[in-house]
């Protein structure tokens, strides 16, 4: 990255001889980027673009951006160290070198093509997968005469995976319950607003499951956290398996556990409320201590023919769940 006295030489120096041959005096382009500062303010009569030694030497081979300059018939110009290994590396393509159009280079990306050759600057994320998952940023400036003519293109290709898979990782942190890796409270009630909204402007049914644990209290008491966390991702695989991949499946505290089906009446999600209990029963937890002990849950249903929010599925579901924990536990009753 280009120092603060890198960038001062720049200036003093580039000003008038960052492109160098016969020239045609257009207003200066400016490119701020992280760290630095580049200059366009002449071009050969012919369009063809050509760094200076003295650019080259301080800024263009040295910037760990990378660089792709093409004039305005897109033939490419000029491209820097960067910008062939990000495109050997990332893009799989060789040989990209000045005298190839960018249509021979880049068949496979005409969204970035197509901003080469507008008058307008655009932005670009690629989302390659053949090399692994890579974010590739690029930014295309258009160079134009006073006559707004377009006269080339300059893109700036800059690798922000490291930055995309930070922001996921942080998202997910975030949406996510770090016992169960299910959906938290906070990101299920989004979730299942915005389900909500949608099955009330398609017409469509759409049910709530709140389920709790009977009895873990006492498996918490007797045996400990640990071994209290091992039933609770016990419960979490028992959902995952039986649910469809479709559903919103959350921990939303505790020992209480939520899911949201879209498309499905309350009969049929007491149906499938029944197959979660039979497979929680056929289900026994290895404890740490050399016990064991077998799921059993307590679970209420409802779904959107009495309860037009999310709020009001929530409570009616969670009514149901206590009615039917306090009938005989690890059962379901319907909210009707």
């Amino acid at each position: 990255m280009l120092s603060a006295i890198g960038l001062v030489f720049l200036l003093g120096s580039l000003k008038s001889a960052f492109l160098e041959g016969t020239r045609i005096n257009l207003p200066i382009v400016t490119i701020y980027l992280p760290g630095s500062l580049i200059l366009f303010n002449n071009i050969y009569r012919n369009n063809f673009f050509r760094v200076s030694p003295i650019a080259r030497d301080k800024v263009f081979d040295v910037i760990d951006l990378g660089i792709v300059v093409a004039d305005s018939s897109g033939m490419i110009s000029d491209l820097n160290p960067c910008a062939i290994k990000l495109l050997d590396d990332l893009f799989e393509i060789r040989g990209a070198a000045p005298g190839k159009r960018m249509e021979e280079v880049f068949p496979a990306y005409p969204d970035w093509m197509a901003l080469t050759k507008t008058n307008a600057a655009g932005e670009l994320e690629l989302h390659l997968t053949s090399s692994g998952l890579h974010f590739i940023h690029i930014r295309v400036y258009p160079l134009q005469s006073n006559h707004e003519a377009m006269v080339g293109s300059v893109s700036i290709m800059r690798d922000v995976t490291s930055l995309r898979m930070q922001e996921f990782a942080l998202k997910t942190r975030a949406e996510t319950d770090a016992l169960t890796a299910l959906m938290n409270r906070a990101s299920f009630m989004d979730e299942l607003g915005k389900r909500v909204r949608m099955a009330q402007q398609a017409g469509e049914r759409i049910s709530v499951m709140m389920m709790d644990l009977d009895k873990f209290k006492g498996i918490n008491d007797t045996y400990g956290h640990d071994d209290g966390d091992r039933v609770l991702r016990a419960v979490a695989d028992v959902l995952k398996e039986v649910l469809r991949q479709q559903d919103a499946i959350a921990r939303i505290g505790g020992d209480e556990f939520a899911a949201v089906l879209s498309g499905v009446g309350r009969r049929e999600a007491a149906d499938i409320a029944n197959r979660v209990l039979r497979a929680a029963n056929q289900r026994v937890v290895q404890l740490g201590s050399g016990a064991s002990v077998p799921l059993k849950l307590s679970i209420g249903v409802c779904d959107n023919t009495g309860a037009a929010t999310e709020e009001e599925l929530m409570k009616c579901a969670d009514k149901a769940m206590y009615l039917a924990k306090g009938r005989t536990g690890n059962c379901c009753i319907e909210w009707e």
